[in-house]
């Protein structure tokens, strides 16, 4: 009966080791939080990146920005992950005022790229629709 305790015990013992361990190997909250930054920044330079026409030889001197609701809509995504990792960042305890504005800037431009998807989407719909239909 005591080897039973005292192998209970050395069990118990290399389970909060092991636990841990495994703990130390995972990601820490600041790399969570570096993986959302990162994520906005590859957005930045991609998906909510905008396109520009080039209306020089038009005559015109201004150039316009070409947005497709595909677009717009990628955006939004690569938005809603990069929150996603400052939500679970948050939730591991990672705070700060950095943090927060980041965040907070973030969960603004998801909600100005809902709006502005909404908005593409019927114009689009709008300019394929057939007249008398």
């Amino acid at each position: 009966m005591h080897g039973g305790k005292r192998g209970g015990a050395w069990g118990f013992a290399w389970f909060l080791v092991m636990g841990t361990a495994a703990a130390g190997c995972g990601e820490t909250k600041y790399d969570v939080y570096l993986k959302g930054l990162e994520v906005e920044g590859e957005a930045s330079r991609g998906a909510c990146k905008l396109e520009y026409a080039d209306n020089s030889q038009q005559g015109s001197m201004a150039s316009a920005a070409t947005l497709s609701g595909d677009q717009v809509a990628s955006c939004l995504k690569a938005t809603e992950d990069a929150l996603g990792f400052y939500e679970r960042a948050a939730a591991m305890g990672y705070r700060g005022p950095e943090f927060d504005q980041t965040y907070e800037r973030a969960k603004a431009r998801k909600d100005r790229l809902t709006s502005m998807l909404r908005i593409v989407r019927d114009m689009e719909r709008d300019a394929i629709e057939v007249p008398g239909t």
